[in-house]
């Protein structure tokens, strides 16, 4: 008994000797990452670095070269393991994710040492001047956070064909960006995308303005070889900075991210896997929602796909059944549009196309047109549902579908041809369209022409054919509320408040006093608005409508509104001034298409 008891005393006095060691361990290690921040290291956006005395420099030194040798250690195994990959396989292989080993992601050790230096770095709380969502929020969220956001089974356990010599160059164009969701997007791609196709992350800064965005972000990310910190000689816009950084990519693969994404596990496989089958195709993965205010995770409608209005915006429509019917989910599903939040593409593919257009002025537009070129001009666009990643949908001080009216000149003058008449008709300003410079025309054009695109024609027929061609008579309109920034859309066939989408999917012809939407009309039903088949002699189809509000025949004392904040669906109010009330805004006069088409 004495004996067992000796044993148990042995083992207590090494347990304590350990935990000794470790907070030993743990104290020195601090001590030397405050050393090499000095008083700097939390910090606001104004903070500056001092400068290093020599006894601090050494220990700089130290910790960098530790870790850029830990990455060289990696980068030698990833290299040998590549090498005998091309000497043992010749074509492409299938990867199971349920097969993947720790050692086939950087090293979480790796990673977890990044943040630990991210989180003495960069300051803790926000700036609340910050346009778009809740800095402070994301600030205290883990940079390495799991969402409930997962693929599915048959996602999961699905083998993808990926050639062994696919390499992925990341591109994440920033201005501005908060520090936590910028590096929250870099994190998580470091942490759930495998080493071996994994090339590079090259994040393009275009001017910004945030002192801890200059240097103590290069100094952070430097003794990391996979990741790089680009500037922009000048200032550039979203298009051009993308193709800025697409410049700089080695790998045969580029993949562009907003600076405010996560990704969920598995999410780069299905996009190569795609790529592979059919290089000259754009993927896209499913984007989850993340709520600005919250940065809460709320997933998304997988039915959903992105397409495009008579005013060249981007919305999003529900998929036809005979299209959805005929795919697996692990199929690349075709879709006409492409929100441009993260998109993949081959990267020969991409040049040839000619990127994004340089001539897009600031943010809005360049995603549609790089859609619809691909479209056009030999390739095609599609949506992988088991890759998902989530996005920050920023409140925006701007009407989305209201994008430069240079861009749509562009864009109009480029591809849409005889249907020109209609894009302008359903533009803001009316038949008013800024005079566009020739000569970016001119390049343009010849480019349509050396690829050989189709007419637009062709992508109505072939790619949209539910953008139906307006009715002579068609009024199109902008439909919103005045005291929400949720605007009125169509979800299937009920009337809708809908977070970022301003606009109907389709022209409002205005006849007889009935509003129509392709063929349906408005009507009211068990206390709901919803386009439905026309009938002369309903009287709740007949609606009086102005500048101000829209109003049923029936009952002049009522005005179309939402339903309350927690129910998203239009219905009839008593017209007051604390209804949220919908506005109708004729977009031009009726009659301005014509009907030669």
């Amino acid at each position: 008994m004495s004996r067992f008891l000796r044993i148990g005393a042995s083992r207590q006095i090494i347990i304590l000797v350990g935990v000794q060691l470790v907070l030993l361990s743990y104290f020195l290690l601090n001590t030397a990452v405050k050393k090499l921040h000095g008083d700097n290291t939390v910090r606001g956006v104004d903070s500056q670095v001092p400068d290093l005395s020599a006894e601090r420099q050494v220990e700089r030194n130290l910790l960098i070269n530790y870790q850029e040798s830990r990455l060289n250690n990696l980068e030698n195994v990833h290299n040998k393991k590549s090498k005998n990959n091309l000497e043992t396989v010749q074509s492409a292989k299938p990867l199971n994710r349920t097969e993947l080993k720790s050692n086939d992601s950087l090293a979480n050790t790796d990673v977890d040492y990044l943040i630990y230096l991210i989180r003495f770095t960069f300051p803790k709380t926000g700036d609340s001047k910050y346009p778009g969502f809740n800095e402070t929020k994301s600030h205290s969220i883990p940079l390495d956070r799991r969402t409930n956001d997962l693929p599915s089974k048959q996602c999961r356990s699905h083998k993808w064909v990926i050639p062994s010599d696919m390499k992925v160059s990341v591109v994440i164009p920033f201005k501005n960006e908060p520090w936590s969701t910028l590096l929250r997007t870099v994190i998580g791609i470091l942490k759930r995308t495998p080493l071996e196709y994994l090339h590079e992350i090259i994040l393009v800064d275009d001017h910004s303005t945030r002192k801890y965005l200059l240097e103590p972000l290069k100094r952070v990310l430097g003794p990391f070889k996979h990741i790089s910190v680009i500037r922009t000689p000048y200032k550039m816009g979203p298009a051009s900075t993308r193709n800025y950084g697409a410049q700089h990519t080695k790998g045969n693969v580029i993949i562009f991210f907003d600076s405010h994404c996560e990704v969920s596990s598995g999410w780069m496989e299905p996009l190569l896997d795609a790529i592979s089958k059919d290089r000259t195709r754009i993927v896209a993965p499913v984007i989850n929602v993340i709520l600005p205010d919250t940065m809460e995770s709320v997933g998304s409608n997988q039915r959903m796909k992105t397409q495009i209005n008579w005013s060249l915006g981007a919305l999003f429509g529900p998929f036809k059944e005979s299209v959805w019917g005929k795919h697996n989910i692990t199929d690349p599903i075709p879709q006409p549009s492409l929100m441009g939040a993260v998109f993949a593409m081959d990267r020969e593919y991409y040049f040839k196309i000619g990127g994004m257009g340089d001539y897009f002025n600031g943010w809005g537009g360049e995603d549609v047109d790089l859609a619809i070129k691909s479209w056009l001009c030999g390739g095609g666009l599609a949506l992988c549902r088991c890759s998902l990643v989530g996005h920050v949908y920023k409140a925006h001080p701007y009407v989305l579908t209201n994008i430069p009216l240079k861009n749509v000149a562009l864009m109009a003058e480029a591809w849409m041809g005889e249907y020109l008449p209609i894009t302008k008709c359903a533009l803001v300003r009316g038949n008013f369209l800024p005079k566009v410079d020739t000569t970016i025309l001119k390049s343009t054009l010849a480019l349509k022409k050396k690829l050989k695109c189709k007419p637009f024609k062709w992508y109505l027929q072939n790619v949209l054919p539910e953008l139906e061609i307006p009715e002579e008579n068609t009024t199109f309109n902008l439909l919103h509320a005045q005291r929400s920034s949720l605007s009125v859309g169509t979800d299937m066939k009920t009337l809708k408040f809908i977070p970022d989408v301003r606009e109907i999917a389709c022209g409002v012809s205005v006849v007889n006093d009935r509003l129509k939407c392709k063929g349906q009309c408005l009507t009211i039903k068990n206390d709901t608005l919803i386009f439905d088949t026309c009938d002369v002699d309903d009287k709740y189809q007949y609606w009086k409508y102005s500048n101000d509000e829209i109003r049923p025949y029936f009952d002049k004392k009522l005005c179309v509104a939402k339903k309350d904040k927690h129910d998203q669906r239009a219905t009839l109010k008593p017209c007051n001034e604390t209804v949220d009330k919908i506005e109708y805004q004729s977009r031009f006069a009726s009659g301005c298409i014509k009907t030669t088409l």
